[in-house]
């Protein structure tokens, strides 16, 4: 559905899940900023924030990158009811999750060691997770530039709760955190 073969079919794809994201979601009457789309549709892989490029980037990248540009870009000009009981609910934020959701559905991801895996079980959320990451999400100042790595790993975790036999499986030493230190004062237990 997004990095697909071109730009052009991305744009396509994403018009067409908006229209049908919509009629189902009872909003008939949308207008898209196509120009802004198309932008979005380059954007998202021109200078792709990863060492490796685009190529080698996760599909978690890919998707959280996705969605950064498209709430950036607030193309969808439509009024929505507040969704799950979130306080704002931006209609830019909803689509550009379901269609990141969506997309890592049936994704597979390729891990360091060569191994690919495959994300067959549906992708989960709680109704509560569900309104604060739309709340979250419809925030005023998006940019792409210091959002789309928290997205990378929400989208990561979320995969990786549902589809337990995607995620690396933890080092001998421990890999990077938890950090073995004491800590002095508050520990913070019963925060």
């Amino acid at each position: 559905m997004i990095y697909a073969n071109s730009p052009i079919d991305d744009y396509n794809n994403i018009l067409q899940y908006i229209n049908s994201y919509t009629k189902a979601f009872g909003v008939n009457a949308v207008q898209i900023d196509t120009d802004a789309l198309l932008k979005v549709c380059f954007e998202i892989r021109n200078a792709f924030p990863h060492v490796d490029g685009i190529e080698s980037a996760s599909v978690f990248k890919k998707a959280a990158y996705f969605v950064a540009h498209f709430i950036k870009a607030r193309l969808i000009r439509a009024e929505i009811m507040a969704v799950g009981g979130a306080a704002k609910s931006d209609i830019n934020a909803v689509i550009s999750f379901d269609i990141a959701i969506f997309t890592l559905q049936n994704s597979r991801i390729i891990q360091l060691d060569g191994n690919t895996k495959s994300v067959d079980k549906q992708i989960y959320i709680s109704d509560h997770s569900y309104t604060d990451i739309i709340e979250a999400l419809s925030a005023e100042h998006f940019c792409p530039k210091y959002h789309y790595q928290l997205l990378a790993v929400l989208f990561e975790q979320l995969v990786y709760k549902t589809n337990k036999h995607c995620e690396y499986v933890q080092k001998q030493d421990g890999g990077y955190y938890p950090i073995v230190h004491s800590v002095t004062g508050d520990s913070m237990h019963g925060a």
